[in-house]
């Protein structure tokens, strides 16, 4: 019996870096068994989520997000005619990406 690597929870197989779940402050990247800091989800266009202490995908509509999927730090272009803005919802700091404006909004 051979022990997992610092960074694994659980792991599996021949090599003690093939995680099935990470340590505290580590979060297991999207398609991999690699566990990884805050800021070392990949692709681009993924999150660390501290619920499940996993790499997740932004929503769609966010090209960079931080914390859950619709927290966007910037905004992907859905089509060629139509642009997604980005807008702070007034009640909190969060800040989502729209396909259109909301009422009373131009842009």
């Amino acid at each position: 019996m051979l022990l997992c690597h610092v960074d694994c929870t659980t792991c599996y197989g021949s090599l003690n870096t093939n995680c099935y779940s990470c340590n505290t402050t580590k979060y297991l990247d999207i398609g991999t068994t690699n566990c990884v800091g805050v800021n070392g989800c990949t692709p681009s266009n993924s999150f660390a989520d501290s619920l499940t202490d996993r790499c997740l995908y932004c929503d769609y509509t966010c090209d960079t997000c931080i914390g859950y999927s619709t927290n966007c730090q910037t905004c992907t272009t859905i089509s060629t005619f139509i642009n997604v803005y980005l807008f702070t919802v007034v009640a909190n700091t969060d800040k989502v990406c729209l396909v259109k404006c909301p009422n009373g909004y131009y842009g």
